[in-house]
């Protein structure tokens, strides 16, 4: 019988080779509890060396004048999420070597009304800065207010593609946006319609008809690259479709200057 060993990547690979032959080598020596100490020595080392610095935490000596002042300045907020979100990075050892449910949970559950409170935050003040700069609300929309909801799918994806999760990555850029579209869109106009005795008639198409064909372009294309070179991304697909964003941004001010 033949198995075959599947990687994400070949760097991923390499490793987990070469952390088997260790494994064989060291059970071909011996299996005495000499052997499983030293084992468990190396897993606490290696918890020990990804341990994740605490979000306080003081930068190290020698750090340049600008780390130091964006720990003094970012403090406040820091020290806020470090007492009301539980870090699950640190409930990791041994013994349990995944976080409980219980400390997950409280810490999706945190996380998510700091989202929601910041994100009501960044809505007033995108909205007072369209009315200092005389730009229209689907314009704030349409590109800091589309970028800053987004910065947290972004990280989300960053992690998972560095832990070789590809497929969590895409799905979690699918998913959002399909969120969005489907539940921070319905469910307003659901909860408005539900009561007020009118339907809702002051939405204006500033945009949104050409923001909504963009998205359907940008899908397909994506759906074409992944099944021409049979689901791969490669580093020229990040290029086309960075390439395309700034195209939808350059695009949106152009038409607002046009307007105006």
């Amino acid at each position: 019988r033949e198995d075959v060993l599947m990687a994400p990547s070949m760097d991923v690979l390499k490793v987990v080779l070469v952390r088997c032959s260790d494994l064989m080598t060291s059970w071909e020596k011996s299996h005495t509890a000499s052997d499983l100490n030293f084992e468990e020595t190396n897993d606490a080392e290696a918890i020990e060396a990804e341990a994740k610095p605490s979000l306080i935490e003081r930068p190290a000596d020698g750090s340049s004048y600008m780390t130091l002042a964006i720990f003094v300045l970012l403090f406040p907020l820091n020290a806020s999420f470090q007492l009301t979100v539980p870090d699950v990075r640190h409930a990791i050892s041994i013994e349990n070597p995944t976080p409980s449910i219980r400390i997950a949970s409280i810490s999706v559950i945190s996380s998510l009304v700091w989202l929601m409170g910041l994100s009501f935050v960044m809505v007033w003040s995108l909205d007072s800065l369209s009315r200092l700069t005389h730009f229209s609300d689907t314009v704030m929309g349409m590109t800091l207010s589309a970028a800053g909801t987004s910065v947290p799918p972004l990280v989300a994806s960053i992690l998972a593609a560095r832990q070789g999760l590809g497929n969590m990555a895409v799905s979690n850029a699918f998913g959002s946006n399909t969120f969005n579209i489907l539940i921070g869109l319905g469910l307003p106009w659901f909860l408005y319609t539900m009561f007020e005795s009118n339907d809702y008639s002051d939405l204006r198409d500033e945009g949104v008809t050409e923001s909504v064909i963009f998205l359907g372009i940008a899908a397909f294309l994506f759906l074409g690259f992944v099944m021409v070179t049979n689901f791969v991304l490669t580093q020229s697909h990040a290029y086309v479709f960075i390439a395309a964003y700034m195209l939808f941004i350059m695009y949106v001010v152009t038409t607002v200057r046009e307007e105006a």
